[in-house]
């Protein structure tokens, strides 16, 4: 187990999530605890936006081939 591995475990068994998302999927329910960091200073938005950028830039390197 890693360190932040074992720090998210720690936090799942202190405190109560912040959000609880419930999603179905046919016979399949998916049960999804958030935890957030009340001290950040960028935003859920803002994070987002910033792995969907990235992704877009993976996704562009690799059809140039690069």
């Amino acid at each position: 187990m890693t360190i932040n591995q074992l720090k998210i475990s720690e936090m799942q068994m202190t405190n109560t999530p912040d959000s609880t998302i419930i999603q179905k999927q046919g016979k399949q329910t998916f049960v999804m605890q958030l935890f957030f960091n009340h001290n950040a200073t960028e935003t859920f938005e803002d994070k987002f936006l910033r792995v969907i950028l990235a992704e877009e830039r993976k996704s562009q390197l690799q059809n140039e081939g690069v």
